[in-house]
């Protein structure tokens, strides 16, 4: 039986490949599921951050607010300066005195008709009025405000205006005080707050509009309402993260805004270290198996399978020590099978002994066969020189004929191959047989051919078929050439395929019985006798001094012993 090849099957490293992936994938699932669930809390605490320096900084600059505030609404009640009096510029000038810088850089009060009335610093010689368009509203509101940026008139800085309208005892307008903040003081301050590197702090309006900041001042608007206490986004040339804190309730707000990209570097980068670990973790993991499976499995795989080929062959492994490096159970293994192979060999030496010892015993006994039937043929031809009855001659020659034709057959199997046994070659047989009947029984003027197309035929088939050549042989010697007459015999032994066909032909007399049913001569008999014990079919067919043709048809066992093939014609 052929060995399968299992083409189609899964090999040992993919296999196992597989299995560990399948085991691994929950794993790797979960560092997944991990990386990203804390790539959300690290998102969480920058949003916390954000939120936090948020608030601190919006208190920081909400109390300088304040402070401005208060200082205003001191003042506002202070009779100097609610009065007018010729003391109302000395008493505003009283809070700028001293050495410290702070927000304020002058207060200034107004008169009902927008003319300035007295100052902390120095008046203009020309009257001044309100250039600010918050002035108006604080007058018509009554409110405190914040004006938008502008260049002050006293040193042309860029100013913002803390504006408180004052009223009289009658409750109408009687002018303002005005508290002029220096920005590049506010935009210290912002500067001097709790910032990230990248982060900004930016005074914006009720729009969302930047104002002044603690460094270059964005192009794009913050809008107030989505970030006031949350996390907004802002796109411009670069997505901005921010969060606003009130300043001066609808007036003024304090943004801080950090960009997008860099905030969340480390977090991003943090996720694909935690995804990428793992997948890398197992790609290598299933490359060190793969090599390992390679190395110490397949490679002592191969060797083994070369030892079961060479077994399966007949042949015997050679000896090496290749696989005192492998694995112990590998090694093993190896053992097993050359301690099996050991085992089959000592078996095969010890069949081929016993055939060998039955094929010489089987040549004796065919010798010892051939040598007894040699001596049974010599007595025939003692007892044939004391008989002078011509028939008799004659039987006993085709009895000394037919023995020794057995004994050819053994002499055959005698002199036969080793891988032979229990077969007769046909051209052996041929010539044997056609020496004999011409040696023995032919005549002067009678010539014999003899063709043969070769191959072999069983024992058990050979005697018969030799007989039956004997037989045919010898009717047409007897009986085709009366009183002298000279011609030919032709003997044909083919054989084709599974079947083998005997033709015995002469161009002798003849007989005058039908030709599809000739006369049943003893001979005649005994062939067809010899046909049926081979399971052939045999015919004969004469015309009168044409001669006679005898076939004899029949298919070769199939049987131990028999070359299972046919034999190539030729």
């Amino acid at each position: 039986m052929s060995p399968k090849r299992h083409r189609g099957n899964p090999g040992l490293s993919r296999s196992l490949i597989l299995a560990v992936l399948l085991a691994l994938l929950p794993l790797l699932v979960l560092s997944i599921l991990q990386a990203l669930a804390a790539r959300s809390y690290a998102d969480d605490l920058i949003r916390e951050r954000l939120l936090a320096s948020t608030a601190a900084s919006g208190s920081d600059q909400r109390d300088s607010f304040r402070m401005i505030q208060r200082m205003i609404r001191f003042y506002r009640n202070d009779p100097d300066v609610l009065n007018i009096t010729p003391r109302c510029s000395e008493v505003l000038r009283s809070p700028l005195r001293g050495g410290t810088r702070g927000p304020v850089a002058n207060l200034i009060r107004w008169d009902a008709r927008g003319t300035m009335v007295c100052s902390a610093l120095p008046m203009p010689v020309r009257p001044v009025k309100p250039t600010i368009p918050e002035w108006y509203e604080a007058a018509r509101t009554g409110r405190f405000t914040i004006s938008a940026p502008f260049n002050s008139v006293f040193n042309g800085e860029r100013v913002i205006s803390a504006i408180q309208p004052l009223k009289d005892r009658g409750g109408r307008f009687a002018g303002s005080i005005t508290a002029t903040v220096d920005i590049s003081w506010l935009e210290e301050g912002l500067r001097r707050g709790r910032l990230s590197s990248d982060a900004q702090a930016i005074i914006v309006d009720q729009t969302g509009k930047p104002l002044f900041g603690s460094g270059t001042i964005p192009a794009q608007r913050f809008p107030i309402a989505p970030a006031l206490g949350k996390i907004n986004q802002v796109r411009g040339t670069a997505p901005w993260l921010y969060s606003v804190a009130p300043l001066v309730e609808g007036r003024l707000y304090l943004v801080y805004a950090e960009p997008q990209l860099p905030i969340f570097a480390t977090t991003r980068t943090h996720l694909y270290v935690s995804l990428v670990l793992p997948v890398l973790a197992v790609v290598l993991g299933c490359l060190a198996l793969w090599v390992a499976v390679r190395r110490l499995v397949l490679r002592w795989l191969r060797e083994l399978t070369g030892i079961a080929d060479a077994l399966r062959e007949g042949r015997h492994p050679a000896e090496n020590d290749i696989f005192d490096s492998a694995p112990y159970e590998l090694a093993q293994l190896n053992d097993d099978m050359r301690g099996m192979a050991n085992a089959i060999e000592a078996r095969d030496d010890r069949l081929i002994a016993a055939a060998e010892r039955n094929l010489a015993l089987a040549r004796e006994v065919n010798h010892r066969v051939k040598n007894n039937l040699q001596i049974v043929a010599s007595l025939i031809a003692m007892q044939k020189s004391n008989l002078s009855d011509g028939e008799a001659r004659q039987a006993l020659d085709q009895t000394k004929a037919r023995v020794a034709g057995i004994g050819l057959i053994h002499q055959l199997l005698y002199d036969g191959l080793p891988g032979q046994l229990g077969q007769v070659d046909m051209q052996d047989l041929m010539d044997g047989l056609c020496g004999l009947l011409h040696g023995d029984i032919g005549r002067a003027g009678i010539e014999l051919d003899c063709h043969t197309t070769g191959g072999s035929v069983p024992i058990d088939q050979a005697v018969p078929l030799t007989l039956f050549i004997i037989e045919g042989v010898t009717n047409a010697y007897r009986h085709a050439f009366p009183h002298g007459r000279s011609g030919s015999i032709t003997l044909t032994l083919s054989r084709v395929g599974g079947d083998i066909t005997v033709v015995i032909e002469d161009n002798g007399v003849g007989y005058s019985e039908p030709a599809d049913t000739p006369a049943k001569t003893t001979g005649q008999t005994l062939m067809q006798a010899y046909a049926v014990q081979l399971h052939g079919t045999f015919a004969a067919k004469a015309v009168r001094d044409k001669g006679v043709r005898m076939e004899l048809r029949f298919a070769v066992l199939q049987g131990e012993g028999d070359a299972r093939a046919p034999a190539q014609d030729g």
